[in-house]
């Protein structure tokens, strides 16, 4: 079991929310910036492609971080499921998907976890599930770990960009 983290304050959790509001421009920007025809092309390295990571964000937002903050509020400390998001990226067949009605899902996804933290009080903040079944965290743990997802592929598209234009 981790240690429980304490408590954040209003100032960390506004700079959470406002790094967390960029993932949806920073994808919009890579796909003006990639050309559409290399949206399903794979990363040099067999990283997802721009569709597949539009999708993946978007199954992610929507089935696990609406999802998860949702439960946290209205229920005494959840087991919270892991997502397999490269399974998923092959049984949804990603490559195959809409990137464009794909971002648009993620983009109001997003702005649903936001509304949520937003309007989270303090307490609010620190009601615990379990993750995975082991790792008890707080809904502010579950947001620092939002935005370390999100770092982590924007860093992946911000080579797909580079690696395509």
């Amino acid at each position: 079991m981790t240690e429980m983290a304490i408590p954040m304050s209003a100032g960390e959790m506004a700079e959470i929310l406002d790094e967390l509001g960029v993932m949806s421009g920073s994808v919009a920007d890579a796909m003006r910036r990639i050309p559409r025809s290399q949206w399903t092309q794979r990363a040099a390295n067999g990283d997802f492609s721009l569709v597949e990571h539009v999708c993946h964000l978007r199954d992610i937002e929507a089935e696990g971080y609406v999802v998860r903050l949702r439960r946290m509020l209205r229920e005494v400390e959840p087991v919270l499921a892991d997502i397999d998001g490269g399974r998923l990226a092959i049984e949804r067949n990603y490559q195959a998907q809409d990137a464009g009605a794909a971002f648009q899902a993620l983009a109001e996804a997003r702005a649903e976890s936001i509304a949520i933290l937003e309007a989270a009080s303090d307490e609010d903040l620190q009601r615990t599930a379990r993750f995975a079944g082991a790792d008890l965290i707080t809904m502010s743990c579950l947001a620092e770990m939002i935005l370390s997802h999100d770092r982590a592929h924007r860093r992946e598209i911000e080579e797909l960009v580079a690696e395509f234009t």
